[in-house]
């Protein structure tokens, strides 16, 4: 079965794989699903990734981050904009997670980026999610 939306089945994989502190989660890849994983990789939420195929689709596997005594590095990821609203923001009004300690992934006309670099490069777009 495919998921309509691959973003909200990507963060609750993410979600319930990191609350039974599974080592990794296997999701559906899009362009989307790569950008935000590449995202959370620079920005230390996650290890590493992976992409495969599995026959006619192709899959990533997301492996999750801990610290030494398993504490989770991913406190909370959460869908802002859904299929049904979409929230937008100008550079100058775009929120800051948590004061400064999470990110704000955000699709912008230059591509998917975090709310830091959307405000370096004074470009507003839809918020994605939020991640703490």
């Amino acid at each position: 079965m495919v998921a309509i939306d691959q973003l909200s089945d990507f963060i609750c994989r993410i979600k319930n794989g990191n609350t039974i502190r599974e080592t990794f989660v296997e999701v559906y890849s899009t362009n989307m699903v790569k950008e935000i994983v590449r995202i959370l990789k620079e920005e230390g939420f996650i290890s590493d990734y992976h992409l495969f195929s599995d026959g006619s689709r192709e899959k990533m596997k997301v492996f999750l981050k801990y610290t030494s005594d398993r504490e989770k590095l991913i406190t909370n990821i959460v869908r802002i904009s859904k299929s049904g609203r979409r929230i937008y923001s100008s550079c100058e009004k775009l929120p800051k997670v948590k004061r400064g300690m999470g990110i704000s992934i955000i699709s912008t006309s230059s591509g998917i980026m975090t709310d830091k670099q959307a405000r370096k490069n004074r470009v507003g777009g839809e918020i994605l999610c939020n991640v703490w």
